[in-house]
């Protein structure tokens, strides 16, 4: 973890972390046979950690959907360059049963909220889009990626801006308010979806 952190996923190989760790890298080779299957371990215990000190997750799914997201969020902004082993096009990087049962989570809250089929894909994906692109795009640039989004402001013409620019501690604040809101409308809209897909009866009969 310590590493990734340090010098990202592009420099992880199984030869340096044995470097790093002060065993031969065929040592580590009994425990991971290849840089996916470490980087798969290294998303559970990222995501395990994050789920697991938020207490009991919510039965409801509206606010379950927000609390997985937030939790997701909450993981991959702890530990940035984690988000890339997650994107890399080789074999599936998600596919441990930590990772996979959060994703199932996710799936049974939507389907309670009543869609299915394409619309389920599609709402699944917005909010996976979403908590992975906006962890890319605010804390990529990690450990600078406050400094960067204030220089941007203190850029812009705008008062409101650039007033705000002047403040890390203001930016920070602010980029965790527009995550939190962004999630709250797309869950909102999922679950205005999921009502336009039941029988008018069912519709009636919740109202």
């Amino acid at each position: 973890m310590v590493f990734i952190d340090e010098n990202g996923v592009d420099a992880l190989t199984i030869r340096a972390l044995g470097q790093q760790v002060g065993m031969h890298h065929t040592a580590v080779y009994r425990h991971y046979r290849s840089k996916n299957e470490l980087l798969r371990a290294v998303l559970a215990i990222v995501i395990g950690d994050a789920f697991s000190q938020t207490g009991p997750l919510p039965e409801e799914p509206e606010k379950l959907l927000l609390a997985i997201v937030m939790g997701l969020s909450k993981a991959l902004h702890a530990h940035p360059a984690v988000t890339a082993a997650y994107l890399l096009p080789v074999e599936t990087l998600a596919d441990s049963e930590v990772v996979a049962g959060i994703q199932m989570m996710a799936v049974q809250a939507l389907r309670e909220l009543g869609l299915e089929g394409h619309e389920l894909v599609v709402r699944y994906q917005m909010l996976e889009s979403y908590a992975f692109g906006s962890s890319v795009f605010d804390f990529g640039g990690a450990p600078d990626h406050i400094t960067s989004r204030s220089r941007r402001h203190k850029m812009m013409v705008d008062f409101e801006f650039c007033s705000l620019g002047t403040s890390e501690e203001r930016v920070d604040a602010v980029t965790e308010s527009a995550f939190e809101l962004g999630l709250i409308t797309l869950v909102q809209e999922c679950a205005a979806a999921g009502r336009l897909a039941q029988p008018a009866t069912t519709r009636a009969a919740k109202s």
